[in-house]
């Protein structure tokens, strides 16, 4: 049966879903990292530099995020305080969710500042650079970080149906986004005349071949376990994807983020 209401909530939906996705990776390396100047083994090491970084943020998150369903179904009254349908126009649950969702973020927002500089992931992500490229790349390091953190954090909140929380760390990430924009010291466009040494080009061209490669494989891959076993949701075949089929123990996240581009048909 056509119903036009429930079309027009779908296409609200996946607009809201593509906004929430930006800034896309690519969007990144073009207004941070100065991607159309840079020569082309320079831009493969932006992709691959910035895919490192994204990752260590999607395991922070899948680290330190626990969803207690348990504690919130009983607790549900202590997060439905300050509720009022003359205010909102979410139900009292929804409202609760929203709250509770925001008071975990809170807690691994507080921490952030600190483990930007101890965590394990983090310390790890300019391991492969060194030289010129370690100069260029580590710029504006912590803020590449908490960007893909927020990034992570409001498609998170997407999936639990938090919207509010959602937008809110959507926003979050956008301002750091733009802030960093404005912020490119423009001199580093100096490093972009410099030679990659052989060796580096020879690791840069390894690194980047055998990332190209997985990821598709694991995109056609995870769509087809998802359509196989008739999941209604991506997050729902990435829960099962995670948790039984994980040979590569990737993060939940980076599981949900394939899915998701598969769904789409972007199996690049």
């Amino acid at each position: 049966m056509f119903d036009p209401q429930a079309i027009n909530n779908q296409n609200c939906f996946r607009s809201v879903m593509d906004n929430i996705e930006r800034p896309r990776t690519i969007d990144i390396a073009r207004n941070i990292l100065s991607h159309e100047k840079c020569h082309e083994l320079q831009q493969k090491n932006n992709i691959y530099y910035l895919e490192i970084i994204e990752a260590a943020a999607n395991a922070y998150i899948d680290e330190k995020f626990k969803f207690d369903r348990s504690y919130f179904q009983e607790n549900l009254t202590i997060y439905q305080k300050g509720y009022t349908s003359r205010k909102r126009t979410e139900s009292k649950d929804v409202y609760a969710l929203n709250r509770y969702t925001e008071n975990l973020f809170a807690k691994i927002d507080e921490d952030i500042d600190t483990e930007i500089h101890e965590y394990h992931n983090f310390q790890k992500i300019l391991a492969p650079y060194s030289g010129a490229e370690l100069d260029r790349l580590k710029h504006m390091i912590e803020e590449l970080i908490r960007i893909y953190l927020y990034k992570d954090l409001s498609l998170l909140a997407f999936d639990l149906d938090a919207f509010d929380v959602a937008l809110t760390y959507h926003d979050y990430a956008i301002v750091l986004y733009s802030g960093a924009v404005v912020q490119i010291d423009y001199e580093s466009k100096n490093y972009l005349q410099r030679e990659i040494s052989a060796k580096s080009k020879k690791a840069v061209n390894k690194r980047w071949e055998e990332n190209n490669q997985d990821r598709p494989n694991r995109k056609n891959k995870y769509l087809k376990i998802m359509r196989e076993k008739n999941f209604p949701s991506a997050a729902k075949a990435a829960e099962h994807i995670y948790i039984n089929e994980n040979e590569k123990n990737l993060a939940y996240s980076t599981i949900l983020r394939y899915l998701r581009a598969a769904v789409k048909g972007d199996f690049s």
